[in-house]
């Protein structure tokens, strides 16, 4: 059966369990301490199955949402095709078995194929952002993208 003839929910949950066993980028800022929306425990409860399910909230939605208007305005002000990835499918490291990832897009250039991550968050004026024009970037958005 190809992934196309899986119904969406049943890739979504397939998806959500496999990340389960792997720690992802959003996991690390967590473990690391630098994710303001979860901790260590929140990590370790996700991943033996104790969390309690967290209900989409409307930034969350609008963030899911925005990804793919941020992929093509990227792609536009670059001036680079990119390439949507399989929203589940798990990347896992062969170096790192432990250690998991779910792309957004990669930039579709013959000697060129990196990762392109859609971010759309709330507010760019914060502390944490650095001032207009720099790269800085909150420490968890850092290490969940390294």
């Amino acid at each position: 059966m190809t992934a196309a003839a899986i119904p969406e929910a049943d890739r979504r949950a397939a998806w959500l369990a496999e990340r389960r066993r792997h720690l992802t980028g959003t996991d690390l800022g967590a473990v690391l301490g630098v994710s303001r929306f979860r901790g260590p425990i929140d990590v370790w409860l996700d991943k033996t199955g104790r969390a309690e399910s967290v209900p989409e909230t409307p930034a969350m939605r609008a963030g899911r949402m925005l990804e793919d208007a941020n992929l093509r305005w990227y792609s536009l002000d670059e001036g680079v095709p990119i390439v949507y990835a399989d929203p589940y499918e798990l990347i896992v490291s062969d170096r790192c078995p432990l250690v998991g990832a779910t792309l957004d897009a990669r930039r579709d250039l013959p000697d060129d194929a990196r990762p392109v991550e859609a971010k759309a968050v709330g507010s760019y004026g914060g502390p944490e952002w650095g001032e207009p024009g720099t790269d800085r970037v909150p420490d968890a958005y850092l290490v969940q993208l390294a």
